[in-house]
């Protein structure tokens, strides 16, 4: 078992259909995730403030009240904060992604060539 906690075999099976004939494995790993996500990591900080002044915006442009649709007229102005905070949670999600992203990469040495899939 590697660090990631697939099999040797499982491995294998994933690498086959891009080696050539005749091709052999001298290495084979997948990286360990929590390295991957420390990159990331000044990201999400970053991310936090960003997406609680967004929605901080949001409520000011909103009056910090919520709208009365009975009196059949709507403040649009506050929707323009709602692609930041969307963004925000796209930063505050990039460790996941970077995570997620490690289970799926498989680095190889052959005996012709490295090979990142």
């Amino acid at each position: 078992m590697n660090s990631t906690g697939a099999t040797q075999w499982e491995l294998e099976n994933k690498v086959k259909h891009e080696l050539e004939p005749g091709e052999k494995i001298l290495w084979m790993e997948q990286p360990v995730p929590r390295y991957f996500t420390a990159n990331s990591t000044g990201m999400f900080l970053f991310a936090i403030p960003w997406t609680a002044f967004a929605i901080f915006w949001i409520c000011g442009a909103a009056g910090f009240k919520i709208p009365d649709f009975s009196k059949g007229h709507f403040n649009f102005f506050p929707l323009f904060g709602v692609p930041f905070v969307l963004i925000g949670i796209g930063l505050m999600s990039a460790p996941l992604r970077a995570y997620r992203k490690a289970f799926k990469t498989i680095y190889v040495i052959t005996d012709r060539r490295a090979i990142t899939l």
